[in-house]
């Protein structure tokens, strides 16, 4: 049998399984061998940034905002997380040696973690699932990725 893991995430948590399968019945069974949880993803955005709205002079009155103010930091946080999360996806799957990988990311997140990850990483994923299974037991997790289409 393949050296399989089934990797299931979301901005604030990764879970990797291995996917055996049991002597007898071959019977499917995921065993956890990592989990993370991002600090980067959680808290609020005023303990991120050193700075606060309204610290810098407006230099004219009649103008809404001050020069000083970032104006999309909320995507570039996202943008980081993504990337964040695609090198620890990388380092998982090679450090395992894993032959075939299953994958599932929240909907909003899959398309650019899939860009992110590395070629060899991206070839050996075998199955994908655009949803948000963090939360899931380990039977959903089997029923889900058993219904998936191959990629």
């Amino acid at each position: 049998m393949k050296n399989t893991l089934v990797i299931v995430t979301d901005l604030g948590l990764f879970k990797a399984y291995r996917l055996e399968r049991t002597d007898i019945r071959q019977t499917p069974r995921l065993d956890l061998i990592e989990e993370l949880e991002s600090v980067d993803a959680h808290g609020k955005l005023i303990d991120k940034v050193t700075d606060q709205a309204g610290r810098w002079r407006v230099p004219m009155g009649r103008m809404g905002m001050s020069y000083g103010e970032r104006q999309k930091i909320d995507l570039e946080m996202r943008r980081r997380l993504v990337k964040q999360l695609a090198g620890h996806i990388n380092s998982t799957v090679r450090e395992q040696h894993a032959e075939e990988c299953y994958l599932s990311a929240n909907k909003g997140t899959h398309k650019q973690l899939l860009e992110e990850l590395g070629a060899d990483v991206r070839s050996r994923i075998g199955k994908m699932v655009p949803l948000d299974l963090t939360k899931a037991s380990k039977a959903e997790l089997l029923d889900r990725f058993a219904a998936a289409k191959v990629v």
